[in-house]
């Protein structure tokens, strides 16, 4: 019989588990633990930009790090055109460098230290790497990407990273407006 939950219909899917952290009234996370490094993915999504809100919220700490990580993942079918690529890449690496370097600036109260770094590869092997590079003891993903399609790869990611990372990871989804 396929499952259903009370008042849904049968055959539905069931939502995903999920987690919540319930602090005292007026304590952040660093209050209940600490994280000396913090590592966000950014792919200048709403639900990055919030997952990267968020962290800042909950996780700045005059002793902590903030990485603003953007996983660029160059397109296969421009591999024939390497000089074309070439441009297209070094084109899109300037303009989110300095999109990084203007969050950087805007986050940068409340850490020791925030980093903004722009990797090529495919996100979720790039946002591992950085991870275990920077001793990341956190990574903070937004639950989707930019469009549909990289939705898809995205959600993919972020459930590859949760996986197989060797710190804690939060995942969250964009906060909605009231």
């Amino acid at each position: 019989m396929p499952f259903a939950f009370p008042g849904s219909r049968a055959g539905a899917e069931a939502p995903p588990p999920r987690a919540t952290i319930d602090l005292p009234k007026g304590k952040t996370m660093s209050a209940v633990q600490s994280f000396q490094c913090v590592l966000v993915g950014i792919d200048f999504s709403d639900d990055s930009l919030s997952a990267l809100s968020v962290a800042h919220e909950r996780c700045a700490h005059p002793s902590a790090t903030l990485v603003l990580l953007h996983a660029a993942e160059t397109a296969a079918s421009l591999t024939d055109y390497a000089e074309l690529r070439q441009q297209v890449v070094q084109a899109q690496g300037h303009e989110v460098q300095r999109q990084l370097a203007t969050l950087a600036a805007t986050y940068r109260s409340g850490w020791a230290d925030v980093q903004a770094q722009v990797e090529h590869g495919k996100p979720a092997d790039v946002i591992l790497a950085a991870a275990r590079a920077a001793h990341a003891d956190l990574v903070v993903l937004g639950s989707h990407g930019r469009s549909s399609l990289a939705r898809t790869l995205f959600g993919g990611t972020t459930y590859h990273v949760a996986r197989k990372v060797h710190c804690s990871v939060l995942v969250l989804r964009r906060r909605e407006s009231h």
